[in-house]
Parts: structure tokens; sequence; C-alpha cells
């Protein structure tokens, strides 16, 4: 609720503040506001410069808004004004140069009256501009001012709390003033009888007597609802999610509902006035926050049903944990409650800081117990769920399940250990402080995971295949599995940042941030900041990369448009319709990122500078990018090879697949996918088997024994190759006989393919059938023969000049000389060579 009503005291006296700047300039000319806000400046600024209470300088935070509201309010009219008297200066051209003929009068008359326009147009804009800086200066002054005096109240070292005097003077005023409020209660009371309002307490207790009577049996009745039944054995956790999210608000609703009706009817008769009205709305915010948590605590813990609980931890841990967390609630309320009682009766410093570090030892002693080790401990027997998809959490090596908490007890621990160590040492303040924000922070912490958790299944199940709401939107959107997973995981990280973007703000309100703060950091985030002479602009930057992905989306569609409706209907060239596709994308995305870059408001010509200053490094580091990249244009300018083309590049062969930016994507015959560079297609070369056309040439080559009848061999040849129906019938197949070879006579069948592509295949077809017709012609197809020759007349050594000889091992591979004077290598086991044979 808070950040709520923070947010609308932001917005409303700024939109207030927008109508009345609006008012006013209708009126007054912009010059005699400007010169009126400027003594207004120096007055707020004179009182911030003394003391002043925190009560003024709300107030004048709140005045110096509003001047600086009303002076941006009028930037955007002005700076037209600007641009505009610039324009028309510009139209009358440059003024002549000296020693030049001068110009005619009425010209010159015009110039000067275009450039004192400008002039106080500019004049203008920059005393806005002026106004502008100096409020924001005052409201950085009054943060800083804030923030010290917050950080003076916290770190104020006061006496130890342990000291006897603390105790001495504390307590005794703590009975008296117990005393006084039971007695200030009588009184309150025995004022309501005197004045004879007392029947409208009955008539309060009497309705609420009657709405229990009715209440009770509704409550009976929506508790007993198919949403809220344990019946279900193994829940999926979206079915937990919405029964314990019904539950919950069964079981919170009412009783905060007969909370806010009984403060309405005693507010609205006026029997809360004064220090009653402050008590009365500090106890109803405490019964809410006791309400709200023992009602989520039983419903999101589940002590008796372990298959409905969202948290993953055991029965044991669920009973301590929402008994802690129900203690938490409690003494979080009775510490509201309490301080606003102090507060009302001006209690001493010695009592404020007893009572602090009394309310520290306790929020300490609670933290302490949430970091047991046995609140975050697996329980193997108990087979905990996991949070998102119900099934069982994986374990460590030691079989114990893997927690995710390791950090979170030791930070508690430690933590519950410093508040009670800082508030004995005097930093009571502090102490107190530091552990009621932990407190909150946890809450607001956990209530956003469970938000979260709630979005996601929610998310889940409408993508879900198995659900009907995933089945229709499946259906109706044409999804695929990626698809779904891939907006499943947009939507999501989306949700998380929009979680996140509220949750943060929350958190920082409660740790002294102050809303002012807060509305000028999302106001500089969101609508730009200066460094240097750039701005820089969430709002720009999100508009820009709106329009960049608008534009690139549109161009995407007209090449998907182009490639699969409109270009295959031309009869064009498939590469020519792939480069008009490509060449189409590249233009989408140049004009998607000039329109980014506008919107932005980048200088082109700063963007220009700097790349002539980075044209050297450009050159040198990126010039195999720059070469490749040009390389890619000329292939899709030229287009010596194109989509679909096969091509031979050095001992790489198949078909372009891509043309991109810097490299060609060839697919070979076997499926694998080889990344080309675009300048080795450009410098190096090339085979391109259907550039130009796709008619080819391929050819056959065989041999046949010497036996065989070349006629012969030639008429069969040319009958297979004339019934083949991928042949060409012009120009007509041709045999060739090649040469005499060494076994066999050498033929070749040349032939024309109209498609090159079947070469392969109708190679293939024809190999098989010349194997077969020239089996059934009795055509022989030798292999290669060889002769041994062995020379007779050597007589073979006897046994002592065997003994002699070396033996193999000795020989090892070393090179024997030979009769004839040449080398030649001997190897063992090789009869034919040891003993003069000779192998031809």
């Amino acid at each position: 609720m808070r950040p709520l009503l923070c947010f609308l005291s932001f917005v409303l006296p700024l939109v207030l503040l927008l109508n009345l700047a609006a008012a006013q300039r209708a009126v007054e000319p912009l010059d005699v506001l400007i010169d009126a806000w400027g003594p207004l400046i120096d007055v707020y600024e004179d009182e911030l410069a003394g003391a002043i209470d925190e009560t003024r300088m709300e107030e004048v935070r709140l005045r110096v808004e509003e001047l600086r509201a009303a002076a941006r309010t009028e930037v955007p009219a002005q700076s037209e004004k600007v641009a505009l008297a610039e324009e028309r200066l510009q139209d009358l051209g440059p003024p002549p140069e000296e020693g030049a003929e001068p110009e005619a009068e009425v010209i010159a008359q015009e110039r000067a009256e275009r450039n004192e326009a400008l002039a106080a147009a500019t004049s203008t804009l920059r005393r806005l501009e002026l106004v502008i800086a100096e409020t924001s200066r005052l409201l950085d002054l009054i943060s800083d001012r804030r923030r010290d005096r917050f950080l003076d109240e916290v770190f104020k070292r006061e006496s130890s709390p342990l000291t006897p005097d603390i105790w001495q003077e504390g307590l005794p005023e703590a009975k008296r003033i117990a005393l006084a409020a039971a007695d200030g209660f009588v009184g309150w009371l025995g004022q309501l009888v005197e004045t004879g309002r007392s029947r409208a307490l009955w008539f309060i207790l009497a309705g609420l007597g009657v709405a229990f009577v009715l209440g009770w049996p509704l409550r009976r009745w929506l508790l007993r609802q198919p949403i809220a039944s344990t019946a279900q054995e193994d829940p999926s956790y979206i079915t937990r999610i919405a029964r314990a999210a019904w539950v919950g608000s069964v079981r919170s609703l009412l009783p905060i509902l007969a909370l806010l009706v009984v403060y309405g009817v005693l507010d609205r008769l006026r029997l809360l006035e004064g220090d009653f009205g402050r008590l009365g709305l500090a106890a109803l915010w405490g019964g809410i926050i006791i309400v709200l948590v023992t009602a989520l605590s039983r419903t999101v813990l589940s002590p008796r049903f372990r298959n409905w609980r969202l948290l993953p931890v055991n029965d044991q841990q669920a009973g301590r944990l929402r008994r802690l967390f129900n203690a938490i609630a409690i003494v979080l309320a009775l510490d509201h409650v309490l301080q606003t009682l102090l507060l009302a009766v001006n209690a001493s410093i010695e009592l404020f800081s007893l009572y602090g570090f009394i309310v520290a030892i306790l929020y300490s002693v609670l933290l302490f117990r949430l970091a047991s080790a046995k609140l975050w401990a697996r329980d193997d027997a108990e087979e905990p769920r996991s949070a998102r998809t119900g099934r069982d959490i994986e374990t460590d090596e030691e079989g114990k399940g893997s927690t995710g908490y390791g950090w979170f007890p030791l930070v508690i621990a430690t933590l519950a250990i410093a508040i009670p160590i800082a508030g004995a040492l005097g930093y009571v303040p502090l102490a107190r402080f530091v552990a009621r924000q932990i407190v909150i922070t946890g809450g607001i912490l956990l209530l956003a995971w469970m938000l979260r958790q709630l979005l996601q299944e929610m998310m889940a199940y409408a993508f879900s295949a198995e659900s009907g709401v995933g089945k229709a939107l499946r259906r109706s959107l044409a999804l695929s599995d990626r698809s779904c997973d891939l907006l499943g995981f947009w939507l999501g990280l989306l949700l998380d940042a929009a979680l996140l973007f509220i949750t943060v703000p929350v958190i920082m309100l409660r740790w002294g941030v102050s809303s002012a703060e807060m509305s000028d950091w999302l106001e500089v985030a969101f609508f730009g900041f200066r460094i240097g002479d750039v701005t820089i602009s969430f709002s720009n930057v999100l508009v820009a990369i709106f329009l960049f992905l608008l534009f690139l989306s549109f161009a995407r569609l007209l090449q998907r448009f182009l490639g699969e409706r409109l270009l295959p209907r031309t009869g064009m060239d498939k590469g020519i319709q792939d480069s008009l596709r490509i060449g189409v994308g590249y233009v989408g995305f140049v004009i998607a990122a000039a329109v980014g870059i506008s919107q932005l408001g980048l200088d082109l010509s700063n963007l220009a500078i700097v790349a002539g200053a980075l044209s050297v490094g450009i050159g040198f580091g990126l010039q195999s990018v720059v070469n490749n990249f040009v390389s890619g244009l000329i292939l899709l300018v030229e287009r010596p090879i194109k989509v679909g083309d096969w091509v031979v590049v050095g001992a790489e062969q198949g078909y372009v697949k891509r043309i991109k930016v810097r490299a060609t994507e060839i697919e070979t015959f076997e499926r694998a996918s080889v990344i080309i560079p675009n300048s080795d297609l450009i410098s190096g070369t090339v085979k391109n088997w259907f550039h130009g056309n796709r008619v080819g040439r391929g050819e056959i080559r065989i041999g046949v024994s010497y036996g065989s009848d070349a006629d012969q061999v030639r008429t069969v040849l040319l009958d297979i190759a004339e019934k083949e129906s991928m042949v060409s019938r012009y120009p007509s197949p041709v045999v060739d006989f090649l040469d005499f070879g060494d076994s066999a006579l050498l033929f070749r069948l040349r032939f024309f393919l109209n498609d090159m592509d079947y070469v392969l295949s109708t190679s293939s077809r024809m190999r098989f059938e010349i194997l077969k017709r020239f089996r059934e012609e009795g055509i022989e197809i030798p292999f290669p023969q060889r002769d041994l020759h062995v020379r007779s007349g050597l007589v073979a050594p006897s046994a002592e000049e065997q003994r002699a000889l070396p033996s193999a091992k000795e020989m090892g591979d070393q090179p024997a000389e030979r009769s004839d004077g040449k080398s030649t290598e001997r190897r063992a086991g090789n009869p034919a060579e040891d003993f003069g044979g000779e192998q031809t």
C-alpha cells in the first residue's frame, strides 16, 4: 500500500502542477514566470541553509518539485522555438563575407530581426535550463540533509542499555506509561458514557457478533469447495498454488474486513481522535499483519498435508517454521503498536533505549531460531519435492538432499549475533532498525517469491501441451514445442524483470530511501541524464529498441514474402531470387539501425569522425573482416556462385547452402557443413558445375581385353548411352579409343547431361548396364597381370658358407650392392631377391 501511495503522491501533484503551469503560461509570459521563479528559489535556498524541521523541509521539497516540473514542461516548446528560429535564419543563407558586396537593406533588416528572435528564444531556453539545474540542486540538498539526519539517528550511539541507570530510569517510566494508558482508556470509556456515545460500541459489538454468526458458516462453506479439497494424493504444483491462494484468501479476507469495518465505524463516529486515533491505526495494521502471516504460513507450509506444501520441507520443519513465522508476526505487530504508544506519550530516551534493546533481542532470538540447521536440513525419508515440477530433489554424493540454502542460515545467524552486540555497545537504534528491516524484507521477498511461483506456473500451464488452454493456444497461434518454450522463456524473463522492478523499490523504501529520491532516480533513469554533451534516456532507448525490432521484423516478413510467394512465381533463377532476398534483408537491417540511432538522438557526423579516426585500426586489425564482407557483396552482385550451385573449392566440394556477410556455407555430399571465407571464393580458384547453366559432360573410362572387338565395344557403349533417359541427345554421346594399355584396350564414353546434379546416379546406372551387357556379349574386362621370371644355374651355398654369411638381424634393413652396381633393398624372407630372383 505504501509504494502505491508514494507513487500517487508523485504522479497526482505532477499532473496538477502541469495543469497549473499551463494555466499560468496562458495568462503570463514565460519570461515573467521565470523572473518570479528566481527569487523564490533564492528564498528556499536560504531557508534550507538554516535550521529547518522535517515538516517544513517536506513542504519546501514539494514546492521545488513543482517549480522544476513547470520549467521542464516549457522546455520542449521553447526548444522548438529555437529550432524554428535557426531554420528561418538559415533560409536567408550565410551573410556576405568581409569585403564582399553588401546585401540588400531589406534582407539585412530581416536577418537582424531573425537573429534577435533566435537570441531571445535561446536566452529563454537557457534560463529554463538554469531553473531546472537550480531546483535539482536544491532537491539534492534536501536529499542529502534527510540522509544525514537518517544516518545520524540510526547510527547515534547512546548509553549502553546494560548499565544500571537505564534500567533504574526506564522500568519505572514504563510502569507509569502502562498505568497512564490504562487510565486513559478507562477515561475514554467514561467520556463515551457521559456524552451518550457508548451505544455505538454496543452496536459495533452486536454487529461483530452478527457478522461472526453469518460469516463463520460462509467461511466453512468456502473452505469445503473443490478447490480447497486435499483428497488428491499427488497434485501438480499449480494445483497446490491455486489451493493455497484460495484457502489463504478465505482465512484472511474475512478477519481483515472485520478489522477494517470496526476501524472505519469508530473513525466515522469520531471515537478515535488524537493519540487514540494513532494507536487505533497502529493496532489495525498490527492485526492485519498477524492475520496475513498466520493465514499464509498455514497454507504455504501446510503442516498436516505434505503433498499440498509449497516449500520443500518435511512435516517437522513445516510445523516449526509456521510457529516461528507466527511469532515473528506477533512481535512485529506489538513493536509497531508499542512504538506508537511511546511516541504518543513522549517517552524518555532511556525508555526508548531499553525498549529498543529488548525488541532487538526478541528479533535476534527469532532470527537465530530461523537460522537453525534443523529447519533447512533435508530428510531423505520425507522425499522432499521440488517446488516447480513436483519431482524428487536431487541428492548429493553423500545421499543428502541438496538444499540450495547453504548460505542463507549462515547469513541470518551472523546478523542474529551482531544485532544484540550492537545494541549492547550503545547502537540501539541501529540494532532495532536492522532487526526490524530484516524481518520485513524477508517477508517482502517471500511474498515476491510466492507471486513469482504463481505467475511462472500459470504461464507454464498456459503453454503446456497437456492443458486445454495450452492446446487451444498452440492450435490458434500454430506454435510448435520449441516456439512455446522460447516464448515461455522470454515471457518468464519479462515477468521476473517486472517483479524485480516492483520489489526492489519497496525494499529500498523500507531501508530508508525516501520516495522523493526514488522518484528522482526513476525520473532521471527514464527521462534521461547527461554525460557531457550526450543525453542518455531510458525511455528513448526503449523506443529505439522497439523501432529497431519493428523495422527489422517488417524486413524479415518482407524477406519471407519475397522468398516464399512473390519471387518463385516470377520464374527467375534460384540464385537471383536468393540474392534479392538477402539484399532486402541487408537493406532492412540498415534502415532499422538508422531509425534506432536517429531515435537515440546520436549525431551521425560524430560517428563519421570516430569512424575516420579508427579507419587506420580498421584497415590493419579488421581487414580480413572487411575483406570478407566486401567479397560477400561481390558474390551477391556478380554472382559467380549462388545458392544451390555445385562447387569445388580445394579438396572440398558440395552445394552452396548460404551466402552470408562473412563466409559462405557449403554442404558436402556427406551432409557436413564447410564454412569458407568469402575472400577465398573471390581471390581463389573455384570450380562451379552449375555456373551459367546446369548442362555438363560426364565420362566413363573402361578397359577391355586385347582379344575383344573394338567396334563391338563402341556399339555397346553408344547403345547404353542412348537408352539412358538422363543423357542428352544433342550433343550425342561419343566413344573414344584412348590408348593401348599394359593389359587392356582403354576406351572412354563421353556424354552430356541437361542437369549435372544427376551425374553420379546416371554414371552409376550406366556402369551397372555396361557390366551386364559386356558379360552378355562376351567382352572381357581384364585385370592387371604380372609375370615372375627366376634365373637358373646358381648353386646354393654350403653349410659353412651359410654360417659365414651375416644373419638377417645383422643385415637389418641396410641396402646391399647388386652385381650390376645398383643399390637394392634386402628384406628378410624373400628368396627371390636373396638368390638373384627378379620380379617384373
